[in-house]
């Protein structure tokens, strides 16, 4: 069974945090909300490993993705 979902982790630049959502399908546009919001980190290195961690614990088929960090955001 596949779950398409993917967590996406992207920084709150008014708080400087760093947020972590659950995209629940990848196929749609993702809107960001508080319902989706799974945690905060005051880090980028400290998102990416509890992102890893839940990851590790939980079905989430397309793994996690870093909003733009490309872009210079």
């Amino acid at each position: 069974m596949s779950s398409n979902s993917q967590l996406i982790i992207k920084k709150n630049k008014k708080r400087g945090k760093w947020e972590i959502y659950m995209n629940s399908c990848v196929d749609n546009d993702f809107k960001y909300n508080k319902e989706d919001m799974l945690k905060t980190e005051p880090t980028l290195k400290k998102a990416i490993l509890w992102c890893n961690k839940y990851l590790e614990e939980n079905v989430v088929e397309y793994g996690y993705i870093v909003e733009g960090i490309n872009k210079g955001e």
